[in-house]
């Protein structure tokens, strides 16, 4: 019985890591979505002020 419940303990831990190995990857994953389109828009407002002064 001992055995059962150390194995429960591990494995919960183990879910637990995995949650948070997944919130912290999507996360990562959506600032790099925001600095892509910040970048994306700064590149554009650039071209628009080259536009206007050509």
């Amino acid at each position: 019985m001992e055995n059962a419940s150390r194995a429960l303990i591990i494995a919960g831990g183990i879910l637990i890591a995995m949650i948070v190995i997944s919130v912290f990857y999507l996360m990562f994953n959506n600032l790099g979505s925001a600095v892509g389109t910040m970048e994306h828009d700064t590149y554009e407002k650039e071209v628009e002020d080259f536009n206007k002064r050509v």
